[in-house]
């Protein structure tokens, strides 16, 4: 299901005759959903589609967890998000410092009887849930890839045995972490059956079936939510147990050496 978006006939309206880059944002209650529709010159002067999906199954990073050397392989997960809700939504087109608002009102389809907007709200409002825990797992993993690629780029440029020693002793700690949150030894997309699928994927999984079908949630998803967002607890808590103590320590050892700290110092878990 889709909206057209006529972009011609709203710059026409607006006074903008020039091919200067275009915004058009699909809103609802300003602070709920907002997507960006990027748009070319020469649909520019067309339309656009809206999918109703306001958001990608990863929130944040998605490129990085997809693309070679922080590769993470999944299984039986949907490559789109969720589909927004029956609602009242705003379309905004920015064009050459101008901006015209519109609204755009989804409804159910009509052939849905057995199930009501409040059903559809309720099941948009888990999977975005799902997805954000998904995405908290992955950016963990990305994050310790990060830092462990950081100690070995240090560790190559200087030798010394302290370095060498709180070097590894964080890449150690982060690996264990990792392992727990991701099946590490995934090397391509037949490799989960091989080896047990860990919490992430197990959250992609939730977030596959609970959007599969158009309702409510069944009863047991948020259930299984709450036992997998327990498990990725214990793994983000330890994980900034590490970075508390270990990458302080090796931080400690880079200013005696008279080198700059790690540079992922300072991003959060």
């Amino acid at each position: 299901m889709l909206h057209t978006l006529f972009i011609r006939e709203s710059l026409e309206t607006m006074g903008v005759t020039t091919k200067a880059p275009l915004r058009n944002r699909v809103s609802q209650n300003a602070s709920t959903i907002t997507q960006v529709i990027a748009l070319s010159e020469g649909r520019a002067e067309r339309d656009a589609a809206w999918h109703h999906r306001p958001f990608d199954t990863f929130k944040r990073f998605a490129p990085e967890v997809i693309k070679a050397n922080q590769e993470i392989e999944v299984w039986a997960i949907q490559s789109t998000g969720p589909l927004a809700a029956p609602g009242t939504y705003q379309v905004r087109l920015t064009a050459n410092g101008r901006t015209q608002t519109q609204p755009l009102r989804v409804r159910r389809h009509p052939l849905y009887t057995n199930v009501t907007d409040v059903d559809l709200q309720a099941q948009f409002d888990f999977l975005i849930q799902v997805r954000d825990k998904l995405t908290e797992a992955n950016n963990a993993v990305i994050l310790i890839r990060r830092i462990k690629a950081d100690i070995d780029e240090r560790l190559s440029r200087r030798s010394d045995e302290a370095l060498n020693e709180s070097g590894a002793t964080l890449k150690k700690n982060l690996s264990e972490v990792e392992s727990e949150i991701y099946q590490v030894r995934n090397q391509s997309g037949q490799d989960p059956l091989n080896f047990p699928i860990k919490v992430n994927n197990r959250l992609a999984s939730l977030l596959s079936m609970a959007g599969s079908g158009d309702g409510r949630p069944t009863t047991n998803a948020p259930v299984i939510f709450k036992d997998l967002t327990a498990e990725l607890k214990v793994q983000t808590d330890k994980l900034g147990a590490v970075l508390a103590k270990d990458l302080a320590a090796l931080n400690a050892v880079l200013q005696r050496l008279g080198l700059s700290r790690s540079r992922e110092s300072r991003r959060r878990v």
